[in-house]
């Protein structure tokens, strides 16, 4: 009905020379950006003077100055009366003689009046022409269709109101004004996922404020923005990493004096977490595994995100950290949630991105990586992923029994990478209980003693290092046995006398071994003992040290042999002697 209408007034327009192209234009523009039709009152399509009792139909003062974007058109059913409706067809009669529709359409002509400039004054036409020749109606319908085709989308506003907040989708373009009445327009944004949505705004007036809600209506940041005065706008690139959910883009004017238009646009790029739930606490953090990249994001209203690992054995953790933000933090905790140590990481600005690798010596258990953000304006996306890079381990080489319940272990020593060693031992293959330790360093072997003859012993060994003044260990070695048979013989002393200041001391003679370690002290445990060896079978020794007669002292004897290697092995220390 639109195009017919149009037609319609190509054809009467064409058919006159009382009305220059030039308003034909102007007024078929009008008729095209209204996106509606001339509203027509009555049957008569001839406007009236101002001396004229019929009616016309023409726009007031207040229509005419308002803009098209403003005005609200009828329907067709309203706008075209049962009489339009027969007018429109009767123009399209086949009549050999057009001036009788020439009588009946005036074009309109716009006179200067003092009284109110906006009304209409039609004039009478000075002749009368034949045309010149009889356009077709199809002519008609295809001037009416060049003229269509330059009509306009209808410009998307945004709402008042959140409640009316007009929803704005990403590609799309949407446009504005902010008036001395309109002070405020908003603009509702769904996310199905965490991402980046980059917001271009131009704004033609001199100030304006923009505004980021959450789905609350909790202001998450704004922006106040003052125009180029050469350019008479301002043009803003705003990239806003946000989790999933719905926000709201409000345009706010600055004050009364400062009015235009705007426009604005918006895309959307996912962030590809590997995660979507709440991860903003220790509680809630998602598990993760080593060896595996994982992505994530910090954004405006998301500042840290937890992830929680665990480490079978110790060693020593790689953790390779990428981010494409300004500015981040990481954080390591212990399973209490103690900060083991963290880094602030600042970013290439040339790459636009930040590359750590993090290593860190850890023993086995439960850990906690955060990932924090700087300040509220450096968010954006980041990715990571943990390796484990375990100590240098030993094992044992031999254990060899040195009688009387003693057993030399002999480890690998290693070069370098480690700072000592810790061998275990137990009666219980499992290691569950019964289980004791002792630390070496810088050396191979070690003895243990006072361990019980006629058991089997399992022994193992692991490295560890010192970092931050904690021992990071090694896994445990494999398990080694050895049961212990063999029984050094012991000796006991059957004569201890004080001889004018020495002291003379008599015992049993053992065979197979290498000789004998008295000991001497003021007390029966022996605290702060002086020792002395002899070797042979000697079965009575002098003492040539100076004893004093005015104190009891205290004597022990034990054998010992010597191994191939050097290494002397003892028998158990015989009972104490007093000596007066």
């Amino acid at each position: 009905m639109k195009k017919r209408i149009v037609s319609m007034l190509v054809a009467a327009l064409m058919l006159t020379n009382q009305c220059s192209v030039v308003m034909a234009e102007e007024l078929f523009t009008d008729i095209s950006d209204s996106g509606n039709e001339l509203l027509v009152e009555g049957t008569d399509f001839v406007p009236q003077e101002e001396t004229n009792t019929e009616t016309e139909d023409i726009l007031s003062a207040e229509e005419v100055s308002a803009s098209p974007d403003d005005y609200v058109f009828e329907s067709e059913e309203e706008i075209l009366t049962e009489d339009v409706m027969i007018q429109e067809e009767s123009l399209f009669a086949e009549d050999e003689n057009f001036n009788d529709i020439e009588d009946e359409i005036i074009v309109e002509e716009i006179q200067e009046s003092e009284e109110d400039p906006m009304l209409l004054e039609a004039e009478e036409p000075e002749e009368t022409q034949e045309p010149d020749e009889v356009i077709e109606e199809e002519e008609v319908d295809e001037i009416a269709d060049d003229i269509l085709e330059t009509e306009e989308e209808p410009e998307l506003v945004g709402g008042s109101t959140m409640s009316t907040a007009t929803r704005m989708y990403f590609g799309s373009s949407y446009s504005g004004s902010i008036t001395s009445s309109t002070t405020s327009q908003y603009y509702k944004l769904v996310l199905s996922s965490s991402g980046r949505v980059t917001m271009n705004a131009t704004a033609y007036m001199q100030y304006i404020y923009y505004y980021l809600y959450d789905v609350n209506g909790n202001r998450i940041d704004y922006w106040s923005v003052y125009w180029d005065s050469a350019a008479g706008k301002s043009v803003r690139e705003y990239k806003l990493d946000l989790t999933a959910g719905t926000y709201y883009w409000g345009v706010v004017r600055y004050s009364s004096y400062y009015t235009g238009s705007y426009r604005m646009s918006a895309e959307f790029t996912s962030a590809g977490e590997s995660f979507t739930r709440n991860d903003n606490l220790m509680e809630t953090s998602n598990g993760i595994s080593l060896d595996t990249t994982y992505k994530g994001q910090i954004a405006k209203n998301d500042e840290k995100d937890f992830y929680r690992f665990n480490l079978s054995t110790s060693g020593k953790l790689k953790l390779n950290m990428t981010a494409y933000m300004e500015y981040v933090y990481y954080y390591l905790y212990d399973a209490k949630g103690n900060r083991i140590d963290y880094w602030s990481v600042y970013w290439d600005r040339t790459t636009g991105k930040s590359v750590k690798t993090i290593e860190i010596d850890l023993s086995g258990g439960t850990y906690y990586l955060g990932v924090a953000r700087y300040a509220s304006y450096y968010t954006g996306n980041y990715l990571f992923k943990l390796s484990l890079e375990t100590l240098p381990r030993s094992w044992i080489t031999k254990l060899v029994d040195i009688g009387s319940g003693g057993v030399r272990i002999y480890w690998k020593q290693l070069t370098g990478g480690v700072d000592g060693y810790q061998i275990r031992w137990s009666t219980d293959s499992t290691f569950k209980s019964g289980v004791k330790t002792a630390s070496y360093t810088d050396r191979n072997n070690a003895a243990r003693e006072n361990l019980s003859v006629g058991r089997t012993y399992y022994i193992g060994v692991r490295t560890y290092v010192i970092r931050n003044s904690k021992k990071v260990y090694s896994k445990w070695s494999n398990t080694k046995s050895i049961y212990l048979s063999r029984t050094l013989q012991g000796t006991s002393i059957w004569n201890a006398e004080n001889n004018y200041g020495k002291i003379k001391v008599n015992w049993y003679s053992v065979s197979g071994v290498d000789g004998y370690q008295l000991r001497y002290a003021k007390n029966s445990d022996f605290t702060g003992a002086k020792t002395a060896s002899f070797s042979g079978s000697s079965r009575t020794v002098v003492w040539r040290s100076y004893f004093s007669t005015y104190y009891t002292w205290y004597v022990s004897i034990r054998a010992y042999k010597t191994a191939y290697d050097g290494t002397r092995y003892y028998s158990r220390w015989s009972p104490a002697r007093r000596v007066y």
